[in-house]
């Protein structure tokens, strides 16, 4: 993903006409080019406040910009994920059935109320998801969390074998970047995870967010749905997941 930043920097500085001279000098790197050539040749990774301020002398659009710092591997900050919450929650909450906001490394950011009710959340739980920030991978494999155990046992290694396949495939050249490496260490030890992470090729999994089939246990019974994705056109690192009931009983079900 490094040669692919790279890449980006560089045409991004042509497009405006640039020389690297002339964008160091605006970076106040006194002119000298060798900085930024490592940064277009792929050779180093911007920190994310240089990357920042790359883009603010590079006059990038905001999804340049997050396209620019998903290559990085730089998650959404804080304030750049109650930003989007501000624009998109009350598309969510306006939305019938579950719908929430997560993002290139599949954390949870955001919910409406039908998730909070679907997915089981106790009050606990929802008091710890904008602190703890949970994946998708943590509620298919992490007995702790509510949704991990709604999921029907019978389906739990097929659908979750379905999620390392798509996380594989989408992940597949970001392996090198810090917040995979934390996710990896904290999953492995889960033995399940530990068994369909080795014996499942990412060759399975698409490598679109776009669509999964999901089926949940829920106290008035059981509820399948197709779940969609669409990616945030300001910045493409968020996504927002919709569900939609997939048969007529789990439409009549909805909360």
């Amino acid at each position: 993903m490094q040669s692919v930043l790279g890449g980006i920097i560089k045409a991004h500085r042509l497009r405006r006409g640039m020389s690297q001279s002339e964008l160091s000098a605006e970076m106040g790197w006194n002119t000298h080019p060798s900085r930024l050539s490592r940064y277009e040749q792929g050779r180093v990774v911007p920190n994310r406040a240089t990357l920042d301020r790359l883009s603010a002398a590079l006059r990038l659009a905001p999804d340049e910009r997050g396209r620019m710092f998903m290559e990085a591997g730089y998650v959404p900050t804080d304030a750049e994920v109650s930003e989007a919450l501000r624009e998109l929650q009350p598309f969510m909450d306006g939305w019938k059935g579950p719908a929430y906001l997560t993002d290139f490394s599949w954390r949870f950011l955001g919910w409406n109320g039908p998730v909070a009710k679907l997915f089981g959340f106790p009050p606990d739980e929802l008091s710890r998801l904008p602190q703890e920030k949970p994946t998708l991978l943590d509620f298919t494999f992490d007995e702790h969390w509510a949704i991990r155990r709604q999921i029907p046992r019978e389906i739990l290694v097929p659908f979750a074998r379905g999620q390392v396949a798509r996380f594989k495939a989408q992940q597949r050249n970001r392996t090198g970047q810090r917040w995979y490496r934390q996710l990896m260490k904290r999953l492995m030890p889960v033995p399940l995870f530990r068994e369909l992470w080795r014996s499942t090729p990412a060759e399975l999994g698409s490598e679109l967010m776009d669509y999964n089939r999901v089926q949940l246990d829920s106290p008035v019974g059981r509820l399948d749905f197709h779940m969609f994705a669409s990616a945030v056109v300001s910045d493409p690192r968020l996504f927002v997941i919709l569900w939609l009931p997939a048969d007529a009983s789990t439409a009549r079900l909805l909360p």
